[in-house]
């Protein structure tokens, strides 16, 4: 895909580990940072409690399998994440 793409994941949510499950059936290669990864900055969005992910300096904030598919030009299939 030659994109770069950074999960955010949350100190406490499910929704992190769905997105990391999306990207790793997609075969998305991604890196994942926590919170305790990154100094704290003010200004960055609930970061630490809902997930986000950066795709080539791009941030979408909680995004769901949909929008990950039409973000990431994945194609659709009939299987949930």
């Amino acid at each position: 895909m030659g994109m770069t793409v950074k999960l955010y994941a949350p100190k406490k949510s499910s929704r992190g580990s769905l997105i990391a499950r999306f990207l790793a059936k997609h075969h998305v290669q991604h890196e994942l940072i926590r919170p305790e990864d990154l100094p704290v900055r003010k200004g960055l969005f609930r970061f630490g409690e809902v997930p986000m992910i950066e795709i080539d300096g791009s941030f979408y904030i909680d995004p769901n399998e949909d929008a990950l598919k039409k973000i990431l030009q994945v194609e659709p299939d009939s299987s949930q994440f």
